[in-house]
């Protein structure tokens, strides 16, 4: 037996087809399915996070404004008296906004601030005054930064947080 007849008599190797990356596997679809879902979901928070904080940001220029039209005025009892009216206003818009009901806007003095206590625990009781006391005073004597960093923070406060 001659090895070159052997060798001839042999056919090529098969070799495999190749591989196509569609259809993927199932373990495929399955991920892509949750990143769908996940960026759906969270493009959805993120609208709705976006739209709840739309009052408060109204509610930080309004301040913003009363608060250029009271320096425009000048720093006179009168001027703080109506500032300070204006301001509490805008809150108790923002604070109806976020509870869902008109209950709030009826809120005077120590429920008012009682209310305002319940949404930021981080005002102590003096900070909160000016929303008890002072507002109904025809000439109240009130820091003006220190309210502004009251407003600020309650606003902060309320815009994330809902009994609604």
């Amino acid at each position: 037996m001659n090895p070159e007849d052997l060798l001839s008599q042999l056919r090529n190797l098969d070799t495999p087809a190749t591989l196509s990356w569609w259809p993927p596997a199932l373990g495929w679809w399955i991920l892509a399915s949750l990143i769908l879902f996940g960026l759906t979901a969270s493009i959805l928070a993120l609208v709705r996070k976006h739209r709840a904080g739309a009052a408060a940001r109204k509610a930080k220029l309004e301040i913003l404004s009363a608060h250029e039209a009271y320096l425009d005025r000048g720093d006179q009892p009168e001027s703080t008296a109506e500032f300070l009216q204006e301001v509490n206003a805008i809150i108790k818009r923002l604070a109806v906004n976020f509870e869902g009901s008109e209950e709030v806007a009826g809120l005077t003095g120590r429920n008012w601030r009682n209310y305002l206590s319940e949404l930021s625990p981080y005002l102590s009781a003096t900070e909160l005054d000016p929303f008890e006391f002072s507002l109904y005073q025809e000439n109240p004597s009130i820091e003006i930064e220190e309210l502004l960093n009251t407003l600020a923070t309650l606003v902060k406060s309320m815009r994330g947080f809902s009994h609604a």
